[in-house]
Order: structure tokens, then C-alpha cells, then sequence
């Protein structure tokens, strides 16, 4: 066997050039700086972005939470003013009779004939307000009758009619009616509408 003398020399399976060399130099650093800064950018989206993505949310979240307050305070606000109007327009209980004297002149005005008015106060649990009733007969032309009805509901809309009932008058062409209005009274003669929670 001849070849038994010989070193076999190993081959290697790529030759390297000189070219590959030098470029082989340089992409060392340049991965070494790409894999620092993929480093730094995934430190920076946890420590910088995490974080400020959670703020973000969380102020997103107190932003709805403070809108969804000021709607609450303004439907409230709202209810309120429409509570202090309804109870500023209601008479005083100590002005109730005064109120069947008006009713009494404007029916006197359409040429409406009431003899007399009866009062009757009912008292609440609650003590805030009272309810009052008139009863009282008129009499007079259907016309006449008519417009005093209109006219007291748009004078005085916190009055509400509970009863009415018509009949014959002994006159001819007169119309009688029996007629229960109502009203709530205010115990107090002034000042704010009491609160909600202090009613129940």
C-alpha cells in the first residue's frame, strides 16, 4: 500500500476568502450593536411604553368616570331646578282661602255665579306640604262656564280639576256644575324646596 506513509492534510468544506474575511470583521460588531439595540428597545418597551400605555388607560378610564359624574350632577342639577319651580309656584297654605277669592272674581268676570266655596286641607305624613280642595256650584250660559274653566286651568296650572259634574240650572239656558279643584300647599311661606331624602 503505497498511501500508508502520507498526512492526510483536512480540507476545509468552505474556503474562506479574503474578502469574507474582512467583511466578517465588521458584521461581528455591527450584530453585536443590532443585538444591544434590540436589547435597549425591548428595556424601553417595558420600562417606557408598558407602563405609559397603563397610565394611559387608567386616565381614560377616571376621564369616563368624571364625564359620567358631571352628567349625573347635571340630570340632578336639572331635576332639582324643576323641583324648585314646581314648589315655588305652589300657594301657601296660609294663602289658600286667598286663592278661592280669585276664583271667585275671575268667575265673576265671565258672569259665573259661585255662592260659596268649601275648604278642605288633608295633612301628609311627611309634613311638607298639605293638599287643598275648593268645592263650590257655578252657574251660568255653557259658553260662560266654559272659558272660566279654561281660564282657571291656565291661570293657576297648579290646580288640578278632581270632580266635575253638570245638571240642569232652574234658569232656562243656564248650565249648573259641581266642581272639586285641588292643589298642594306649601307648610312653609318661603325658601328652598325641601330636599328629596328628607320627604320619604
Amino acid at each position: 500500500m503505497k498511501n500508508q506513509g502520507r498526512t492526510m492534510i483536512p480540507l476545509p468544506l468552505v474556503k474562506k476568502s479574503q474578502t469574507t474575511m474582512q467583511i466578517g470583521q465588521y458584521l461581528l460588531p455591527l450584530s453585536i450593536t443590532t443585538g444591544v439595540a434590540v436589547l435597549l428597545a425591548i428595556g424601553s418597551y417595558f420600562t417606557i411604553l408598558v407602563p405609559a400605555q397603563s397610565r394611559l388607560t387608567e386616565t381614560a378610564l377616571a376621564y369616563e368616570g368624571v364625564q359620567h359624574s358631571f352628567k349625573q350632577n347635571r340630570m340632578t342639577w336639572k331635576t332639582q331646578l324643576t323641583l324648585q319651580n314646581a314648589w315655588d309656584q305652589l300657594p301657601a297654605r296660609k294663602g289658600f282661602t286667598g286663592l278661592g277669592v280669585a276664583i271667585s272674581d275671575l268667575a265673576k268676570s265671565h258672569k259665573v255665579r259661585i255662592p260659596e266655596i268649601g275648604y278642605n286641607i288633608k295633612n301628609f305624613r311627611h309634613k311638607l306640604a298639605t293638599k287643598g280642595t275648593m268645592s263650590f256650584k257655578a252657574a251660568g250660559r255653557y259658553e260662560a262656564i266654559r272659558k272660566f274653566i279654561f281660564e282657571l286651568e291656565s291661570k293657576w296650572p297648579q290646580l288640578f280639576i278632581e270632580k266635575l259634574t253638570a245638571e240642569r240650572a232652574k234658569k232656562g239656558n243656564e248650565v249648573a256644575f259641581s266642581i272639586d279643584v285641588s292643589t298642594f300647599l306649601r307648610e312653609k311661606t318661603g325658601g328652598d324646596s325641601p330636599s328629596l331624602g328628607s320627604a320619604l
